[in-house]
């Protein structure tokens, strides 16, 4: 098995609004599509399991990502948002990156707030970054969007620093 490009990366973003809609199944399984599309053709094992399984269980999905990261070479997974990930669909998307970051030849990034304990759990042992906004560069962003979208025809400066304080304070999960 060859690789197109000299890694395959795949990428998840949770996003909150959808989350009904972001199953592990449906998650896992889009990983595996995006690794599979840096190959120059589908494994032989990929294949069978398809034709086998209409709908593949989790369990699965799992034994095939594991099976493909070891097959193939370096591989990047990309995790935005985790935290957002609904609780019980995050056990099972955290169970199958923690057998895919054991392979050596997989990368895990994922990005996350720090009070969720499973999240916690699982990147405990890795190295990990803690990002912060900082309040000068959310205000200088906020003030330039509020004259981009030409607010100042309904926002006086008043209601315009309110905006910005409050967007800034809840930012820092205030």
């Amino acid at each position: 098995m060859s690789l197109k490009q000299p890694a395959a990366v795949a990428f998840v973003y949770f996003d909150y609004e959808i989350r009904a809609s972001q199953t592990a199944l449906c998650v896992l399984s889009s990983v595996l599509r995006q690794l599979v599309t840096h190959l120059e053709s589908i494994p032989s094992f990929i294949g069978e399991s398809i034709k086998k399984h209409e709908t593949p269980s989790i369990d699965e999905i799992t034994r095939l990502l594991q099976l493909l990261v070891r097959t193939i070479g370096p591989v990047y997974i990309v995790v935005d948002a985790l935290d957002e990930c609904d609780a019980l669909q995050r056990k099972c998307v955290l169970g199958t990156l923690q057998k895919l970051a054991e392979v050596e030849s997989v990368r895990l990034f994922a990005t996350a707030r720090p009070h969720i304990e499973d999240i916690k759990t699982l990147f405990d042992p890795y190295p990990q970054l803690e990002i912060k906004a900082d309040d000068g560069d959310l205000h200088a962003y906020m003030y330039h969007n509020i004259g981009l979208r030409g607010a100042y025809d309904i926002v006086n400066d008043e209601f315009a620093k309110f905006i910005v304080e409050t967007l800034t304070e809840r930012a820092h999960g205030k």
